[in-house]
């Protein structure tokens, strides 16, 4: 057969060919080969290969009712975060023939249910989410179809929804304790805003769990306001003779102000510490004496991902499941 001919085949020249059903054909390009023997699954690879045989996607997905896409939505696609973590999600999506395909909610409500609108419109067969919304309602409300959907690094109130996250209040308890039996007397806290991030809510409540001084200062994104928040910490550094710790909840904020504390001098003879959420090796680049709490984004999305399938193959009851990957402090 010239390759003409072999690139014009379809399913019924190959089931035509290898003297089996179309539905015989349609299983084995889906994977589903248990129910035939080696020498069927044998005889339909060979034919296939022989008339350069090309599934075409959209015809599969009207038999199977499966794209094979899994939309993916993270909050910053910036953060070094959410990459790692959707370099996970594709590692094992990916080694099971499923596509992901990454979407931006920009840490914006309204964006992120544009984008849920959107995927619901369209044929993915899942969805692994770091949401800005805090109810399970108001992201099937979003996204107007049922589908499998697993939440990533946050909690959602309310919700039967499996999730997988880190373990947020606990490590941010025991590291403000660890720095209280160092002689440490308040804890100052860098953040964004708290309310409404599962997150930050929960290393927020770890640290005032343990500490009775605590003093919170909210930051908003942006060189000026990033200055204004260090002139606010400054004075307040300035001002006390109190032994201080300064908690990033986030590396950003971190990179930001690690410097300038360092170069004013208040790290001298350890009268100030700093420590925060950490995801990559720059702060310890900055300052090796730095202890920083490490998570595991590639492990959060490779998890997510490997629940999701399990839901999708109708292999386990995954409502309710939680799964905790621990942090570090190192």
């Amino acid at each position: 057969m010239d390759e003409k001919m072999a690139t014009k085949a379809n399913i019924k020249d190959v089931a035509s060919k290898a003297n089996v059903s179309i539905a015989t054909v349609s299983r084995f390009l889906n994977g589903k080969t248990e129910r035939m023997s080696k020498e069927t699954a044998s005889k339909v690879q060979n034919v296939i290969k022989e008339l350069n045989y090309v599934p075409n996607d959209a015809a599969r997905q009207m038999i199977t009712k499966k794209s094979r896409m899994i939309a993916t939505i993270v909050s910053d696609v910036d953060d070094y975060f959410a990459t790692e973590m959707f370099k996970g999600i594709s590692s094992i999506l990916d080694a099971q023939g499923y596509t992901a395909v990454l979407f931006d909610s920009d840490s914006n409500k309204a964006k992120e249910q544009g984008v849920l609108r959107i995927i619901g419109e369209k044929s993915f067969d899942g969805l692994i989410m770091q949401p800005i919304l805090r109810k399970e309602a108001d992201l099937r409300d979003a996204v107007r179809r049922d589908m499998p959907i697993i939440i990533v690094d946050r909690e959602l109130s309310d919700s039967s929804l499996a999730n997988v996250v880190t373990n947020n209040f606990e490590i941010s308890q025991q590291v403000t304790r660890y720095y209280l039996n160092q002689g440490f007397d308040q804890v100052i806290i860098i953040t964004g805003e708290v309310t409404g991030i599962s997150t930050r809510e929960e290393r927020y409540n770890g640290i005032k769990s343990v500490s009775s001084d605590t003093m919170l200062i909210e930051v908003i994104d942006g060189d000026t306001k990033l200055n204004q928040t260090y002139a606010e910490l400054k004075n307040r550094l300035i001002r006390d003779d109190k032994r201080t710790l300064v908690f990033a909840l986030k590396e950003r904020w971190l990179l930001y102000l690690l410097p300038k504390i360092i170069a004013d001098g208040f790290m001298v003879n350890q009268r100030v510490a700093v420590t925060g959420f950490s995801d990559t090796e720059v702060i310890k680049a900055i300052n090796s004496g730095t202890s920083l709490i490490n998570q595991n984004p590639f492990l959060l999305g490779a998890s997510a991902a490997e629940l999701l399938l399990n839901e999708l193959n109708g292999e386990t009851n995954i409502k309710n499941k939680k799964i905790i990957i621990p942090a570090e402090f190192k």
